[in-house]
Parts: C-alpha cells; structure tokens; sequence
C-alpha cells in the first residue's frame, strides 16, 4: 500500500506547490496591542497546524490507496467528505480538487489511442478497396464479408457503410428477381442496419410485405 512519508510526500505525490501546505512561520516581532473582537477563526499554533497537516495527509493516503485499490465509489465518499473534516482550512480544500480529478481521470471511459485509431481507419480503407475488387469480379457474398469487417474496424467511416448497404440493396434486388423474396427482405434488412432509414431500403421492404399479403 502507498504511504505517504509526512507533508513532504503529499506535496510530491499531489504535485502541489511547495509551500501550500507548510506550517507558518513562527512570528518573533514584539508582542502587540491585543486585537479587536473579531468573529474570525483564532490564529493556529505551529504544532496545532502540524497535528492538521498530518491528519490531512493521513486522509489522502487513504484516499489514493483506495484509487490505487480500484475503490471509486469508496474514494468518492472520502473525497466529498474531506473539506467537511477540515472547516475553512484551504489546504484541505487545495487537496480535495486534486483528489477528484485524479478520481475523474481513473474513471474515465477508455479509449483507444490515437495510433490505434488511425490503424484502424487505414485498415478499413484497404479493405473497402479489397471489397471493391471482389464486387468488380462478380464475388458479392465476399465483398460483403469484408465490407462488414472493414466496417467493425470504422463504425463512423460513411464509404464502408454506404458501400455495404448499397451492395446489399442490389444483392436484395437481384433475389426478389428471381423470385426469392425472403432472401431479398434480408439483404435488405441487413442494408438497413448499415445505413438506417434509406428511402430507396424501406420502399423494397414496402412493397414486398404488400406483394406477401396478397399472396
């Protein structure tokens, strides 16, 4: 487990400010005039603000073990309920705003790097050009196999999806031609799911579902 080693080793491990969290200075100057009543909270000692220190960098290796630990939910009350253990000590506060967002970061839905990503758009190009050759060469059942890979690869790419649902609407036309209509309604349906509310898709599926109920 982290352990954190005294004030020091919150600053670092935080990357706050060298001095944000360090006692003050005592104050030698001659004693002055008593002050005037005031409201405001009374002045900490030196080893009044240390025993705090230490008490707020108890709190955040708490904190950071349970982040570590894979404990969110756990670090989250932790976190909410550090400024509120430490009234109107702004270290605390300096520290919480860290905490959270190393806890937004942890949390944060992955996502690919963008390396990862531009291979992929490339791969799925070179398919989309492999597909294209097979379609040229009479060998749709094929092209359609890897338009299909080429767009799990690049969900987002519009050339991938409008080249498999346009091979499947003309796959589509050429079964209910021959006379096999549900194979025609799947092809269609399957251009459908490349891309959604095609017009020309959905007048197809239209009008075979009115030539099924008169027969």
């Amino acid at each position: 487990m982290r352990r954190l080693k005294g004030i020091n080793g919150l600053v670092a491990v935080l990357g706050l400010a060298s001095g944000c969290l360090q006692p003050p200075a005592q104050d030698v100057s001659p004693p002055a005039a008593p002050p005037a009543a005031s409201h405001s909270p009374a002045p900490q000692s030196a080893a009044e603000e240390r025993e705090r220190q230490r008490c707020l960098v108890d709190r955040a290796d708490q904190i950071l073990n349970l982040l570590a630990a894979g404990g969110f939910e756990d670090a989250a009350r932790e976190i909410d309920g550090l400024a509120g253990s430490f009234p109107e000590y702004g270290p605390a506060q300096v520290v919480k705003g860290i905490l959270q967002r190393r806890l937004q970061r942890a949390t944060a839905p992955a996502t690919p790097p963008p390396s990862e990503v531009a291979r992929n758009s490339e791969d799925a190009a070179a398919t989309l050009a492999e597909a294209r050759r097979l379609v040229g060469a009479g060998r749709d059942g094929e092209a359609v196999e890897r338009l299909e890979a080429a767009r799990a690869l690049d969900p987002g790419n519009p050339a991938v999806s409008g080249a498999l649902a346009d091979l499947l609407k003309k796959m589509g036309l050429e079964r209910y031609s021959r006379g096999d209509s549900a194979q025609a309604v799947s092809c269609w349906k399957r251009a459908l799911e490349a891309r959604p509310g095609d017009p020309e898709t959905l007048r197809f599926l239209e009008r075979a579902s009115a030539v099924n109920r008169k027969l």
